[in-house]
């Protein structure tokens, strides 16, 4: 029975501890999106969050790409040269 109470309370600290590391992380983001993102998730842990935003983040990096390289591709002109005789 004491060694149940002691693992209950060990597992409740490292709940505890998980939870305001995750605080700390998601209060420091920058990115808004993110963080409402993981907000919204509500990890459980550390880890979780973390792989959670840097997924979140390369998948805004990938459509940020892909925007910029079809918003910034303009088709050839052709060029006008009038016709001298």
């Amino acid at each position: 029975m004491l060694s149940e109470s002691a693992y209950n309370a060990t597992d409740r600290a490292t709940r505890v501890a998980q939870e305001f590391l995750t605080g700390v992380f998601v209060n420091g983001l920058l990115d808004e999106y993110i963080k409402r993102r993981l907000l919204e998730e509500n990890p459980p842990t550390l880890n979780e969050a973390l792989e959670l935003a840097m997924m979140l983040q390369n998948s805004s990096r990938t459509v940020e790409f892909s925007n910029h390289q079809f918003t910034q591709y303009q088709p050839p002109q052709p060029q006008y040269q009038p016709h001298v005789q």
